[in-house]
């Protein structure tokens, strides 16, 4: 079977504050995108409807597991 290389998904801040979803790979600083670097990740976060959205920000809620016996 053959190895994938992946890459951590980090999110970082440009310099005006607003946060992308980036391979930690195509990073210069894991803490900060730069404008060359912003086409190797994704959108900011400001479209979404809460901050609770946004991964590691908020807590993980699981649903309730009903046992068939």
């Amino acid at each position: 079977m053959k190895s994938k290389d992946t890459s951590p998904m980090v999110w970082a801040k440009d310099k005006t504050g607003h946060r992308y979803l980036c391979e930690a790979g195509s990073l210069s600083d894991v803490n900060t995108v730069y404008e060359d670097e912003k086409g190797f990740c994704i959108d900011d976060d400001s479209r979404l409807g809460s901050r609770n959205r946004v991964p590691g920000d908020g807590k993980i809620r699981f649903a309730e597991s009903v046992s068939l016996n």
